[in-house]
């Protein structure tokens, strides 16, 4: 079965938790691009579980055709018969997206064919179905938001994605299966109750996908350390791992966090709450609040330095950063005793931008110490294909454009 991912607003990071998630020999990578993965996976893998999963996923369908011309008349005859078999009641509705796999963009290929929606609606309506074609409200593709919306994952209802390489006239088609649950997200990083805007909060998809990176199973241990208001936590439990340890200097940043693990309990009664176990710790000091080889994974994110202004030199940057790389590195001694051998760490460290836009970091080889090795989240012609941007220890950078404090995801590995 050959199967697309369309991936979220970091696809470095999205293609790195998908790889994670899938056996290791279960997949071969048939297409990459910016926006596009394409694998050719076992008949059984069932994509909405799949993508109940994910956080990283935008959305997620078969190929049902490796080698096409993407033409009006090749696309228009291949679309209203798929339409018209999937349709029922007497109605099919049906639109497309236009993705690259290349670093060209689509829209060469997009004006080309922008007759087909119209010739599809005319097949369709000869055939006696009523049609209708919902079309991008912007750009080349609709959103995941427009394609649950209008029900085109559903029985009367096709969304076709349409891959192109911009060299030629060839490319995939493929139908979509599944979406990104956007309104759970949604709900997850404004509806919670327990909120800490100063400190700021790590978003929930972020947090998934680094539970994901980190590998966690339902046989999982997780702790995060710095825990805030407890997105890891919260995630960790819609994982349905096995124990869940958060904890924080902050008495307020726990109370955050237990107010959010039961506004989800109420949300979702058949959650086991009984597995998260709270407590106030400073992360640079040995706890005696979980057992000794115990914890399996540790996903957080530390504290990632005082608010900046922008106005650094620097020389203060580099100072902050020290101060940031030896508290991490007290933290790391500290929790060596209740991990497990090869224990995963997922982490998410700070980014300082300098005045002229150059990426400065912590040290992690001092970090890491000689009790920790570095696992690489993709190798370098990945990264490279889906545009990402290394961070400065060899992770991946995670930020936006004006930010002045971005994340870089590392991953560890306890020898």
């Amino acid at each position: 079965m050959t199967v697309f991912f369309i991936l979220g607003s970091n696809p470095s990071l999205s293609t790195a938790e998908i790889l994670s998630v899938l056996p290791t020999d279960s997949f071969d990578i048939l297409q990459v691009g910016p926006k596009v993965l394409v694998l050719e996976v076992s008949d059984d893998l069932e994509l909405p579980g799949l993508m109940a999963k994910l956080g990283g996923t935008i959305k997620i369908g078969r190929i049902v055709a490796k080698d096409i011309e993407l033409s009006t008349e090749v696309l228009s005859e291949l679309m209203a018969k798929t339409a018209a078999e999937r349709s029922s009641g007497g109605r099919a509705t049906f639109g497309y997206s236009l993705y690259s796999v290349s670093m060209s963009s689509p829209t060469k290929t997009a004006i080309r064919l922008k007759r087909c929606g119209m010739e599809t609606k005319r097949r369709l309506k000869e055939s006696g179905l009523a049609a209708r074609w919902v079309r991008p409200t912007e750009g080349t593709a609709l959103t995941s938001v427009s394609v649950a919306k209008n029900g085109l994952t559903g029985d009367d209802g096709t969304e076709f994605v349409m891959l192109t390489s911009g060299r030629g006239d060839r490319g995939m088609v493929g139908i979509t299966s599944v979406v990104q649950p956007f309104e759970e997200f949604s709900e997850l990083d404004y509806g919670r109750p327990g909120r800490d805007t100063f400190r700021g909060m790590l978003p929930p998809k972020l947090a998934r996908i680094m539970l994901n990176l980190a590998s966690v199973t339902s046989c999982s241990t997780v702790w995060d350390p710095f825990c805030g208001s407890g997105t890891v936590l919260t995630e960790a439990l819609q994982l349905d791992v096995t124990a869940i340890y958060g904890s924080d200097l902050s008495p307020q940043a726990i109370v955050d966090a237990r107010r959010n693990v039961e506004w989800l309990k109420d949300k979702h009664p058949s959650l086991d709450i009984s597995k998260v176990k709270l407590f106030v710790a400073d992360a640079s000091m040995q706890t005696r609040e979980i057992p000794n080889r115990t914890v399996s994974a540790v996903v957080t994110e530390p504290f990632l330095g005082r608010p900046r202004d922008g106005y650094e030199d620097r020389q203060e940057l580099n100072r902050r950063l020290n101060e940031l790389t030896d508290l991490y590195a007290k933290s790391m001694m500290a929790s060596k005793s209740i991990l497990t051998n090869n224990a995963s760490l997922v982490l998410a460290l700070p980014i300082y931008l300098d005045r002229n836009h150059n990426l400065m970091g912590v040290d992690l080889a001092e970090i890491a110490g000689h009790d920790y090795h570095f696992k690489p989240l993709l190798n370098e012609e990945l990264t490279i294909s889906l545009g990402g941007q290394p961070g400065p220890n060899g992770g991946l950078a995670y930020g936006r454009s004006g930010q002045l404090v971005w994340r870089e995801i590392v991953r560890l590995r306890r020898k």
